[in-house]
């Protein structure tokens, strides 16, 4: 069965390289009518489609691979979020500080399974946040705890909420809630699968992951690393 899985994963990765250098060639033709930062989205985007594909592949997760500049990580992150959210959900904004934590901070996780959880978890606030002028913020913030320099990443919204039951059983298994009065969006979602996948990543890097909700109060989800020395 394991084989069978990497040989699907290997097909996968080798169908989405045409499309995705079709795309490269478009950006590489067209980039005196696209401006900048358009350009810049476009190929972090391509970029991260390509790195979802292999980590598919057995061979690429690698668990001792880094991510080297958390904050370049989360701006890239947040301006694709940006054009996403101005197409899907434009009553939803989106705001992080580049400026709270330092450069060069890197924590244990492979940058592509950490943009993706985050992407998801993002996501998931925009939809709670549809329809009543969201408010998405992303923030980073050092600090030390048991002698040891850890990392904090929040996401933090103020959208419909979750109950308490509901809280209590996120991460154990999959779970969907207020999807049925949220507008089509046209994105994937919906199904609860990201959010029981960020807990497990997140676990498998040695990582935490927490929800803090109060109904039709917001949400904020913290996810917290020790920092590599």
């Amino acid at each position: 069965a394991e084989q069978m899985i990497y040989n699907i994963a290997k097909g996968v990765i080798h169908d989405i390289r045409a499309p995705l250098s079709a795309l490269k060639l478009i950006i590489s033709v067209e980039q005196k009518n696209l401006q900048p930062e358009s350009i810049e989205i476009l190929k972090h985007t391509i970029t991260r489609i390509s790195e979802i594909g292999n980590d598919l592949s057995r061979s690429s997760l690698n668990k001792s691979e880094t991510v080297s500049n958390v904050n370049a990580l989360l701006g890239g992150l947040v301006s694709e979020m940006k054009v996403l959210l101005k197409t899907n959900f434009p009553d939803v904004e989106i705001w992080f500080d580049p400026k709270a934590i330092e450069d060069d901070i890197s924590v244990s996780i492979p940058p592509s399974v950490l943009a993706r959880v985050l992407s998801n978890l993002i996501i998931n606030s925009a939809e709670a946040c549809s329809g009543r002028n969201g408010k998405i913020t992303l923030a980073a913030t050092r600090f030390v705890e048991d002698q040891k320099n850890k990392l904090k990443i929040t996401i933090s919204d103020n959208g419909r909420g979750m109950s308490p039951e509901l809280l209590h059983n996120l991460g154990k298994k999959v779970l969907s809630f207020g999807k049925e009065n949220i507008p089509k969006s046209g994105i994937s979602g919906g199904s609860g699968v990201g959010v029981f996948n960020a807990y497990k990543a997140i676990q498998d890097s040695n990582g935490t992951i927490k929800y803090d909700s109060v109904p039709e109060q917001g949400c904020t989800v913290a996810i917290t690393f020790i920092i590599d020395a």
